[in-house]
């Protein structure tokens, strides 16, 4: 499995996370997921791994929202904790990294 589609194993928060970025109601995440909306509800009322919930439904869930851009940080004991990164969306651009770009264009441009 490559690193972008690792297992990950969400955290409501991770899913409200994502669930915002992508500007998705919880009907939208339903239909788009497979997963019912009171199942998606019972998933973002709590923190941390939610109980009750299978590993099956939260894997629909990260492939659903990875098939629209979303990478999930995998909790690995660190203060940061388990994160999103949405790293492909509608109206993004990336912009090179080089001498006259980011802090260095900053610098440029103060002369």
């Amino acid at each position: 499995m490559e690193a972008s589609r690792q297992r990950v194993i969400l955290t409501a928060c991770q899913v409200r996370m994502a669930r915002s970025a992508q500007r998705w109601s919880v009907e939208d995440l339903a239909e788009r997921s497979g997963v019912g909306e009171k199942t998606i509800r019972r998933v973002e009322k709590v923190y941390g791994i939610p109980p009750n919930v299978t590993i099956d439904t939260l894997l629909k869930l990260q492939a659903c929202f990875e098939a629209h851009g979303m990478t999930f940080i995998p909790e690995d004991g660190s203060p940061e904790g388990p994160g999103v990164r949405f790293g492909s969306y509608p109206g993004r651009q990336v912009q090179p990294v080089g001498p006259l770009h980011g802090t260095d264009q900053r610098q440029h441009d103060l002369g």
